[in-house]
């Protein structure tokens, strides 16, 4: 599982029935699982920050091009 293989393969490969049994019984020998998961939800809200920042400035700069146009030439 450290390596990436997929539980429900793994569990297959060993004979076991239920791949929830083959979490159970080798979980223990991931200590670094949590520091991974932690990595990995950092990584996607840092992607999610870094887009949300692109459309906000996105925003501003198409805000910032129409006032560049000018009032207009008004309502009749």
């Amino acid at each position: 599982m450290a390596d990436g293989v997929n539980i429900k393969e793994l569990s297959e490969y060993l004979g076991h029935y239920d791949p929830g049994f083959t979490l159970q019984m080798y979980t223990h020998m991931l200590p670094s699982s949590y520091d991974r998961a932690r990595q990995a939800v950092d990584r996607r809200l840092e992607r999610l920050a870094r887009r949300l920042t692109e459309q906000s400035r996105s925003r501003a700069d198409r805000g910032r091009d129409l006032e560049d146009l000018g009032p207009g030439p008004g309502l009749l």
